[in-house]
């Protein structure tokens, strides 16, 4: 998880330079290096404080919330759906035994990482709402541009953990269309 977290990091400070590059180079031409700020930007502060501040604080607040009480809905169904079936547990130890790097981890690796990145965007959006109310207040560019860099950091762990959880759900779906398919295969004919 480390390892996709520094990602995350990288790949949030590279979006955040391109748009203000992006940004100066329209507003102000190409960069100068002894002075990097360009006066065009005051706009963009007040602009921020006035129109983005408080709704991106209810957003992050609320989606903080609600990505809380999905954390403990989907591990719970996880671990009892699938995790704990017994079908799960003979593939596992099936797959387990032909993993001689011992590379697979524990069984229950894949719902741990699940909700350690959970957890990791949860705390990450209600850190975003606390930014916007706190940091956020600053009338300056640095602290508008601090502030929306943790909305594309937030937005890229949530990003995460919805693909993890597609895979998990698919992995559930496969699991439960094999077990339909036993059940059909073992009825008999009416």
């Amino acid at each position: 998880m480390k390892k996709g977290a520094f990602i995350i990091a990288l790949i949030s400070l590279a979006a955040a330079y391109a748009v203000y590059a992006s940004a100066h180079l329209y507003y102000c031409g190409l960069i100068d290096i002894n002075h990097p700020y360009c006066s065009a930007f005051d706009g963009f502060t007040t602009f921020y404080g006035d129109k983005l501040r408080g709704s991106l604080f209810a957003g992050f607040l609320t989606l903080g919330g609600f990505l809380l009480s999905l954390k403990t809905f989907i591990v719970v169904n996880m671990k009892k759906e699938v995790f704990e079936s017994p079908v799960y547990k003979k593939e596992w130890d099936d797959q387990k035994k032909l993993d001689t790097n011992n590379k697979m981890g524990k069984r229950y690796t894949p719902l741990r990482y699940l909700s350690g990145v959970l957890y990791a965007a949860i705390l990450a959006c209600l850190s975003t709402a606390v930014l916007q109310l706190t940091v956020g207040l600053v009338h300056s560019f640095l602290a508008a541009l601090v502030c929306l860099w943790a909305v594309s950091v937030s937005l890229l762990l949530l990003a995460w953990a919805l693909w993890l959880i597609r895979a998990n759900l698919v992995r559930m779906f496969d699991y439960l269309d094999s077990q339909d398919d036993e059940d059909r295969q073992n009825t008999p004919p009416k």
